[in-house]
């Protein structure tokens, strides 16, 4: 029950989030890309609402409710005429999807075949929480929130300073009355979502189906992401965003500098200070991309500066409160220069850094990363493992009508076909 309640807010702010696409960013709705960054956003404006009813001290199930249906309606009565245009897209394309399964049932029945990979996946969820993170900090803290009402600090749960979107997720769940199933759930529909941006990628970056099949297939067949996407973790979190980050920052990379342009790139710098949010990991994302455009786009350093602010924009919440509570913005971290007043002494600072280069120098982690396919499918899993998904998803790549009208991936201005 706890899982339907979530679901039901996260639809709200999916619709939400469609209708700020639409409305600001003119795109369509109901393409594979419109559907993927504003689920993005939807679960990044339902993890900031969590955050901010928690530093109000009211994280309850009745008022995230509330808030959920609230903000529905007043969009609804501030702009009812895109929401009825938004509304006809959804029917027109929707009708589309029927008509193209209709007239192509052996790509439909693959569809079914490809979906119950998918859900061999997802019944790995339905276990009771038995990873070690997920049960000794992830949900134990989104359990402490649900029951303080409130983003309160425990000292007695571990990396309780940390950033911590994710878990606002986890307290929606709980604060509904779900349970850690229920929790598991949602990070595998982040799994999947992960999977699609990874497609995406593949397909506008390197305009190739081909290229985006192959990466989302072994992503999905990949261990450690079933691993991840079925479990109370949060490594997928920060994934996600950041490559919402790069889908958002091709829009503006791809064209001449026009009018609304500079929008894609405060949209950018949203999902890198999402990514941020989630784990400190997601720094690496915002100092990538910028480092990107500094060497190879020196005439857009406008761009670079709305991508920073918003970016600090959306991220500065959780690190404020890690500052305010350690002194410290990214504890442990830079306890060197913001000196030491969070729950760690320096001897546990000291382990703790030293366990993040454990893998040894940066050369040795290069490899690791370069051989990774090897490592994973050949030596260890098995070619098998990953074959289904490659399969099916190259029976299905040449049939572009079952994503709706998109945009074009050999038009470098992203012009509607």
């Amino acid at each position: 029950m706890g899982f339907v309640a979530a679901m039901f807010v996260i639809l709200m702010a999916f619709i939400l989030s469609s209708f700020i696409m639409f409305s600001f960013f003119h795109v369509r709705f109901f393409t594979l890309e419109m559907t993927f960054l504003s689920m993005a956003l939807a679960l990044g404006f339902v993890s900031m609402t969590v955050y901010m009813l928690g530093i109000c001290h009211l994280l309850y199930g009745v008022v995230i409710l509330m808030v959920a249906l609230g903000a529905t309606a007043v969009s609804l009565l501030l702009a009812p005429h895109a929401w009825v245009t938004l509304w006809r897209d959804i029917s027109s394309s929707s009708t589309q999807w029927v008509r193209n399964f209709l007239a192509h049932p052996i790509i439909g029945g693959l569809t079914l075949i490809f979906s119950l990979f998918i859900i061999s996946e997802g019944i790995l969820a339905l276990y009771p929480p038995t990873a070690w993170d997920g049960i000794m900090y992830h949900l134990p803290l989104a359990e402490f929130y649900v029951h303080s009402h409130s983003l309160s600090y425990s000292p007695f749960i571990r990396y309780s300073f940390a950033p911590q979107a994710n878990e606002m997720l986890y307290s929606l769940v709980l604060a509904l009355g779900g349970t850690g199933v229920a929790a598991q759930l949602i990070e595998f529909v982040i799994m999947l979502l992960t999977s699609v941006g990874t497609y995406l990628i593949g397909l506008r970056y390197f305009s190739s189906r081909w290229t985006g099949i192959l990466a989302a297939g072994l992503f999905l067949a990949l261990q450690v992401t079933i691993d991840e996407g079925t479990s109370a973790y949060v490594d997928l979190w920060f994934v996600m965003y950041g490559l919402a980050a790069l889908l958002s920052a091709r829009r503006f990379l791809s064209g001449p500098v026009r009018a609304g342009t500079g929008r894609w790139a405060v949209l950018t710098g949203i999902f890198n200070g999402l990514s941020m949010d989630g784990k400190y990991s997601g720094m690496l994302v915002l100092f990538s991309l910028i480092v990107c455009l500094i060497l190879f786009r020196v005439k857009i350093r406008k761009f670079i500066f709305l991508i920073t602010i918003s970016c600090l924009a959306i991220s500065s919440p959780w690190y404020i409160r890690n500052l305010i509570l350690t002194g410290d913005p990214a504890y442990p971290m830079l306890t060197n220069i913001f000196g030491n007043r969070g729950p760690w002494t320096q001897e546990q600072i000291t382990y703790q850094i030293s366990s993040f280069s454990s893998r040894g120098p940066i050369s040795s982690v290069l490899l690791h990363n370069a051989i990774l396919i090897w490592n994973q499918f050949i030596q260890e899993d098995g070619v098998s493992s990953y074959v289904p998904y490659i399969i099916s998803l190259s029976l299905l790549q040449n049939h572009e009508p079952l994503c709706g009208k998109g945009f074009s991936s050999t038009k470098k201005d992203f012009t509607p076909t």
